[in-house]
């Protein structure tokens, strides 16, 4: 009788395995789709003469209007730094000001650390109040309407120095801010001995009380020895987008390229590294693209200071893996900073020599095609 012999488990294990490498290996090695972008329009921003905007990243409404801060007669008071919106005219249609809030007058000691646009139109500014010898510093979410009437004034429970806000489809708020310790360390005059701490997120319900507060994953406080010349560390610029469906994206400019995924209120935090389309590269925005999808524009710093964005990279990432679905290819004539994305491509807020300023719609199709999606969605 022929006795069967015992089936060779490990070495095909093995081969199965390395089969399994090889194929991992050869996905990863797969080139990203790339597209060039097309420019679609370019709409001239016509400002006032004595108003210049500010460094930041703009934001859209459903409208085609563009929003961004600005400076009135080279001023930095926050006072006299509005947020502007330009509509599809080139236009200035209105002015958020925050001199006309109650309790925000010149005299007092106030700034402005963001602003979010909701689709319809109104505005909300994130701003910080002190006082010298009065209460403990303010921290206020201040709504205007569409057409940039003052609506109310929201103290929040607690005080935190705030960087980025978002709404929630659900009425309530997200904050990226930095812990409470470092400002009661400054406050103590204690704030140079204090190493940089990495914001949190913070969670207000619709009435401005603290809910929840989260610390990022994977992140580490460089060592003292870090700060140049025995200053304090100061805070790598961070952007925030939240998506219709209530998830947020965080990330941050230069340390790394880890997006973290905020979604449940904070009850799941996830983080996806992306690999960066070239070397050297640096994040300038990022906005949702629709259900588990997000776009961020790289920019190129070698020296990590001077920024080009002249032929920036706009990639969509999948939220899930942080795997770059698409590239598409900027050149000096479709750059810009990103507002937000839209049916057929983008929309940005282009700087040019002189001062100038244009709103672009870009697309990573033909006009002529761009024009057939648009009539057939």
């Amino acid at each position: 009788m022929r006795q069967s012999r015992p089936f060779p488990v490990f070495p095909t294990l093995l081969v199965l395995f390395s089969a399994l490498a090889v194929l991992l290996v050869a996905a990863a090695a797969q080139e990203v789709p790339k597209k060039d972008l097309h420019l679609l329009q370019e709409i001239p921003v016509r400002l006032p003469p004595s108003t210049s905007p500010l460094a930041g990243v703009p934001q859209c409404d459903n409208n085609g209007s563009l929003y961004f801060r600005a400076s009135q007669n080279g001023s930095s008071s926050p006072q006299q730094t509005p947020v502007v919106e330009v509509s599809s005219t080139g236009f200035p249609s209105q002015t958020f000001s925050l001199n006309v809030v109650p309790g925000y007058d010149l005299s007092t000691t106030a700034s402005v650390s963001d602003f979010v646009v909701t689709g319809d139109g109104q505005v909300y500014l994130l701003a910080s109040k002190f006082s010298i010898d009065g209460p403990d510093p303010e921290l206020d979410l201040i709504r205007f309407s569409s057409g940039a009437r003052y609506l109310s004034t929201l103290k929040l429970s607690h005080f935190f120095l705030a960087r980025k806000l978002a709404i929630l489809s659900g009425g309530s708020y997200f904050l990226l801010a930095l812990d409470r310790d470092i400002y009661l360390a400054r406050e103590s005059r204690k704030f140079a001995e204090s190493s940089f701490v990495y914001p949190v997120g913070v969670f207000f319900d619709p009435k401005g009380k603290l809910l929840r507060e989260i610390a990022l994953p994977g992140t580490t406080p460089p060592p003292p020895a870090a700060n140049a010349g025995g200053q304090p560390a100061r805070p790598d610029p961070a952007f925030v987008a939240a998506a219709y469906d209530g998830t947020i994206y965080v990330t941050r400019r230069k340390r790394g390229l880890a997006v973290y995924v905020i979604t449940d209120s904070g009850a799941t935090v996830d983080s996806v590294t992306v690999t960066a389309p070239f070397p050297h590269a640096v994040v300038m925005g990022i906005a949702p693209d629709g259900p588990g999808k997000f776009v961020i524009e790289f920019a190129r710093s070698t020296d990590g200071a001077t920024i080009d964005i002249s032929h920036a990279v706009f990639s969509v990432i999948d939220a899930d893996s942080g795997i770059r679905l698409t590239d598409y290819q900027a050149t000096p004539e479709t750059t810009g900073i990103l507002g937000c994305p839209t049916p057929v491509g983008f929309e940005l807020l282009s700087r040019q020599p002189g001062g100038k300023l244009a709103i672009r719609f870009v697309s990573g199709k033909s006009p002529e095609d761009a024009t057939k999606s648009s009539s057939n969605p």
